[in-house]
């Protein structure tokens, strides 16, 4: 199942506030799903990966890195300041379509990556986030970490990938959010899965 890119970015446009750079963004995820056997033939997984993206990135569509949080004017914004002090000078902060934050994630995600059989990887060292964490920035690479985590459960913390809660009737694009966030503003993400997943069986 092959999504009909330029149908589907021309659905997106009409439905979204864009620019050029956000377009480009979404050219590419739209490219390694089509390139994506793991995932391109089931719909609600590329629905909820794209809406997942849409959210994390903040509509922008493309890798980026966490923003270090100064203020501490708020209880959110102390909070945050808290949990970031403790990886933020290790450099292994947050970077990619959805953050990874953590030595042991960026190593963890490198095992991964490398057992995934891609042909990206091949030459890459068993560490090779540790050694270059920015590569998470990388758009194929930021696409690989965020589909395969979700895939597989990596960073929900119990092992239950996006068929524990996709591969049932109706889906559960709600709890879905736990591949990624726990229930952090999964009704949102929910809603938003459910446009694309319209837009989708338009573009295929």
């Amino acid at each position: 199942m092959l999504i009909n890119i330029p149908k589907f970015i021309e659905l997106y446009k009409v439905n979204n506030t864009y620019v050029s750079s956000t377009v480009t963004g979404l050219n590419n995820i739209l490219n390694n799903i089509n390139n994506d056997p793991a995932i391109n033939n089931n719909i609600n997984y590329i629905s909820y990966l794209l809406a997942t993206i849409f959210w994390e990135t903040d509509k922008k569509m493309y890798p980026s890195s966490e923003i270090r949080q100064i203020k501490t004017d708020t209880p959110r914004r102390r909070e945050v300041k808290r949990l970031q002090d403790r990886y933020w000078n290790s450099g292994f902060y947050g970077r990619g379509y959805c953050h990874i934050t953590w030595k042991n994630n960026y190593q963890n995600m490198s095992h991964i990556l490398k057992a995934s059989g891609k042909a990206r990887y091949t030459n890459e060292n068993d560490s090779f986030l540790v050694l270059h964490p920015e590569k998470a920035l990388e758009p194929d690479i930021a696409y690989d970490i965020i589909s395969l985590g979700m895939l597989m459960g990596a960073f929900s913390g119990n092992g239950k990938g996006l068929a524990y809660y996709l591969d049932k009737t109706p889906s559960d694009y709600v709890n879905a959010r736990k591949t990624v966030n726990g229930l952090d503003q999964a009704r949102t993400i929910a809603d938003i899965a459910i446009k694309f997943e319209s837009w989708l069986k338009q573009a295929i």
